[in-house]
């Protein structure tokens, strides 16, 4: 009978050659986007990944994966080998809510996983609140963005004091504390190096922040560095599709979902505020149909690339589209008009007179603080403020980017659920496309998700003359 002998980030399977080549088969998937490689279509690769390799032991996966490896070997034998974990009791200057005990409770429980809650529901402090509960040699706590980075490490020192707090990244290197908050870009260009083996040897309790990205090579990198955890959890605002080779990648990395927040939960706790969408139907400019109808779409070879000529001529250059915004967000307070190419960002600008915020804005800083005192009532904003970023006073979510991903349109829509008083929901305005069936496809994808939600919508048909709204009204 085969074996599997596991840490908390490897697993390697010990069995007959037979059961050896049944894994592979096992972990071996067709990668969708395969077609559209070069490698692809010269033929030199025919767009399978293999998420496990051969060895002279055995064959080595990642050890998140061995729950649906027991589908197929219902009668494996596993073996764990996992350092112990010590638990203490540190108090913290916040008081945590049910579910996030809850939530740090169970992580001590499996030791590894993700742990799902919505934008606004608090994933930093389930993370503090783990630290507080483990103790170890050295704690790190990643992320992607300076914002966050910066956000992370205040909370850190409030909680437990700046002596045993640091940083790593945007210019800092303060290595030589117990409890490090750092960058993932600055983490691992340290991997490999011999002056650092030590600081990735001592990290014994690891938390990923916005772990949806644990998927990309740079986080998979810096976890295999780390070869002494006796905890590793991943903190989201979406749970991943594992019916997907990008959901099981993630999957083998940082393991299933350990606990899940309903985001209508939080609502009904009155803990956010709820959304009330808004969707308008319109004709934004008749000639994107004689467009479509103009083109062999099929040309593009791909609907990525074909989204990126009908982003550019539906969305970001629709001058009907984008003066349409701009209406609707006049006399407004409290605006985040949410938006994914800088172009698209510096039209709107232009229209509404109001600033924009990108990655390349040197004093976003300021411009977040003055948005949250209320000195500045529309905010135009590219995806930094999309992840973990705590920015009060949003009253109203513009989705002016368009797109199909439920992920990010969560995401956005949540920067808008944060209470403050008077405050009863949060209007988001989105739009219907129409013009080009992608668009359309990708309009009905967001109405679905509203829907599924349980979000309250109104579509709005600014062609009837007779009667200026249609209501479609579903959940509370």
């Amino acid at each position: 009978m085969a074996k599997v002998i596991a840490d908390l980030n490897w697993a390697i399977l010990i069995g007959s050659k037979e059961e050896q080549e049944k894994l592979k088969e096992v972990l071996t998937f067709k990668d969708p986007s395969a077609v559209y490689t070069k490698r692809y279509k010269r033929g030199v690769w025919d767009g399978s990944v293999r998420l496990c390799r051969e060895t002279m032991y055995g064959v080595l996966f990642r050890s998140g994966l061995i729950k649906y490896v027991l589908k197929f070997f219902p009668d494996l034998e596993i073996e764990k080998k996992v350092k112990p974990l010590v638990q203490r009791e540190v108090s913290l200057p916040i008081e945590l809510r049910d579910y996030q005990k809850e939530a740090i409770e169970e992580a001590l429980k499996k030791r590894v996983g993700l742990i799902s809650v919505p934008t606004g529901g608090g994933k930093t402090f389930i993370g503090l609140g783990i630290i507080s509960r483990v103790e170890a040699k050295k704690y790190l706590y990643v992320v992607h963005r300076q914002e966050l980075l910066l956000q992370v490490y205040h909370w850190l020192v409030e909680c437990f004091g700046k002596e045993q707090v640091g940083r790593i990244g945007a210019g800092y290197c303060e290595d030589d504390k117990k409890i490090i908050v750092g960058m993932v870009q600055s983490l691992v260009t340290k991997v490999g190096r011999e002056d650092w083996k030590q600081f990735f040897n001592d990290i014994e309790v690891l938390i990923i922040d916005e772990a949806h990205h644990s998927v990309s090579s740079s986080y998979r990198i810096l976890i295999d560095s780390m070869d002494n955890l006796c905890l590793k959890v991943g903190l989201t605002g979406t749970p991943p599709s594992y019916d997907t080779l990008e959901g099981l990648k993630m999957l083998g990395v940082l393991g299933e979902v350990i606990y899940e927040v309903d985001i209508n939960l939080l609502v009904q706790r009155g803990y956010v505020v709820g959304p009330r969408v808004v969707m308008y139907k319109g004709t934004w400019d008749v000639g994107l149909r004689k467009y479509w109808k103009a083109i062999n779409w099929r040309q593009f070879g791909s609907e990525r690339k074909f989204w990126n000529i009908v982003r550019d001529r539906g969305i970001v250059n629709n001058g009907v589209r984008n003066q349409l915004i701009a209406n609707l967000v006049k006399g407004k307070t409290g605006v985040l008009v949410v938006v994914d190419m800088v172009e698209h960002g510096r039209q709107l600008q232009e229209l509404i007179g109001c600033p924009f915020v990108w990655a390349g804005v040197k004093n976003r800083f300021e411009l977040f603080e003055s948005f949250r005192k209320g000195n500045i009532p529309i905010l135009i904003c590219s995806p930094v403020l999309e992840e973990g970023v705590d920015v009060h006073g949003i009253k109203t979510v513009v989705i002016a980017s368009g797109g199909k991903s439920k992920r990010k349109l969560l995401q956005r829509i949540g920067r808008g659920m944060r209470t403050m008083k008077g405050k009863i929901d949060v209007e988001v305005i989105d739009f219907y496309d129409d013009e080009i069936p992608l668009l359309e496809r990708h309009s009905k994808k967001r109405l679905k998700v509203y829907e599924q939600m349980g979000f309250p919508v109104q579509i709005v048909n600014l062609d009837k003359v007779d009667s200026n709204s249609v209501n479609n009204t579903t959940g509370g």
